[in-house]
């Protein structure tokens, strides 16, 4: 049986199998996230550094240009808000990190992401599931988090990075073509599933393949997204400078091709914002 809210399908039967699940990060993706996860049934708890923004979150008088945030917040029962970290991945066995990574001087800074990481590591915690939803580099999981980990077996670590667009994050969170899943159990993978079926209003693709593998993926998405973006562009000031030529009549028919798809394919602004810039910077 499900309900609606506000415009998003709520699940009853989830309510029934509520989990208790800590968002470590929750700015603009993970908030999104915890709400979804809220508004699904679960019990939330997000974690942030800054004490004044979760004051603001536990008073539920968030301001946030982001469509439907304010109102999942203000509606929501069971999310509340912590700067303590300890308290986070006591309250749950799994554990969703959201943190910047973004461009440091000398390009790619995962810096606060493997800081946190160490504190999680020198807790030495047991039968927690780690998911890293924030992008990293290929070789991140291999190189430095099980090394973090390796004296610690009660400790799974996955990757699922979300694939989302500033002003339709929880529509993206609810609506998805494609929900990676970087993983190395079984046992991991169907835990994520479970709960991506629940957050997820449609029918995704469920890409399961190894952390290594997810890595990549994540990274190839968005550049090949901003190669669309770009070559879309450069036909359109080709055409510009045709006598007679439409761009977006020329654009609109390479897109019915289903080759190359109409997605992110009209000519117009350049692609800007913390990832698409970040993900084609030379490392």
């Amino acid at each position: 049986m499900k309900i609606w809210v506000m415009g998003f399908t709520l699940c009853l039967g989830c309510v029934l199998n509520a989990a208790n699940i800590a968002v470590i990060g929750v700015g603009k993706v993970g908030l999104c996230l915890a709400l979804a996860l809220e508004q699904k049934g679960h019990n939330v708890l997000g974690v942030d550094v800054s004490a004044k923004y979760v004051d603001l979150l536990n008073r539920k008088e968030l301001i946030s240009p982001e469509p439907g945030v304010m109102d999942l917040l203000k509606t929501s029962q069971n999310f509340r808000a912590t700067t303590s970290l300890k308290e986070g991945m006591e309250f749950s066995r799994l554990c969703f990190v959201l943190v910047p990574t973004a461009i440091g001087e000398e390009g790619y800074c995962l810096d606060i992401m493997t800081e946190l990481l160490q504190n999680i590591a020198s807790m030495q915690l047991s039968n927690k599931h780690i998911v890293i939803c924030s992008t990293v580099l290929p070789g991140y999981n291999r190189n430095v988090v099980k090394e973090l980990f390796k004296d610690q077996s009660g400790v799974a670590v996955s990757y699922t990075p979300p694939f989302i667009a500033q002003g339709s994050i929880l529509n993206n969170f609810f609506y998805p073509d494609m929900v990676l899943l970087g993983v190395d159990s079984a046992s991991a993978a169907d835990e994520l599933k479970d709960i991506y079926r629940v957050i997820c209003d449609n029918h995704p693709y469920f890409a399961q393949m190894s952390v290594a593998s997810a890595e990549i993926a994540k990274l190839a998405l968005n550049s090949f997204v901003t190669a669309k973006i770009a070559f879309a562009n450069l036909v359109g000031d080709i055409a510009d400078k045709t006598y007679g030529a439409d761009k977006y009549a020329i654009m609109k028919a390479i897109g019915q091709d289903s080759r190359i798809g109409a997605k992110y394919f009209t000519p117009g602004y350049g692609f800007g914002g913390p990832c698409f810039t970040r993900d084609n910077r030379k490392r």
